[in-house]
């Protein structure tokens, strides 16, 4: 992806890029171009000063890599997480993957699936949200 971005960042030689596939011999445009926006956006990422408390359900989880995605009420959207190396213990993991859980199975009681928990905003240069650095996770409110 940054490699893409190269004449746009780079030598200036361009200012937007066009991408598209090919699904059989039909050539399908992507809908987002790449620009000198995209090309901070995955360029720089900022990390906030303090933790900020959420409420959320995981809605996806790679125990592997200890990263997700969370439903997050206040964002109204999921967002990418990522667990802090001193969050990862066992009670985190079985408190995310029960909310994976109950998410997956589409219960809708609204006391199941949720997590509360504090995290790192991950931001562009720009202020628009990519990821979270997940601290603290419990079942209690905070």
């Amino acid at each position: 992806m940054h490699e893409i971005h190269r004449p746009i960042y780079k030598s200036g030689s361009a200012t937007k890029a066009s991408v598209s596939a090919y699904v059989g011999a039909r050539r399908v445009p992507l809908q987002t171009a790449f620009t000198l926006e995209t090309w901070q956006y995955i360029h720089e990422t900022r990390t906030s000063d303090a933790p900020q408390q959420f409420i959320g359900r995981v809605s996806s989880y790679n125990s592997n890599t200890y990263k997700g995605r969370i439903y997050v009420e206040e964002f109204s959207r999921p967002v990418s997480f990522e667990l802090g190396e001193h969050t990862r213990d066992e009670r985190v993991v079985e408190l995310v993957t029960t909310s994976l859980q109950t998410n997956a199975l589409r219960r809708f009681n609204e006391a199941e699936g949720i997590v509360y928990f504090s995290a790192f905003l991950r931001t562009s240069r720009s202020g628009r949200l990519k990821s979270l650095l997940i601290t603290y996770v419990s079942d209690n409110s905070l």
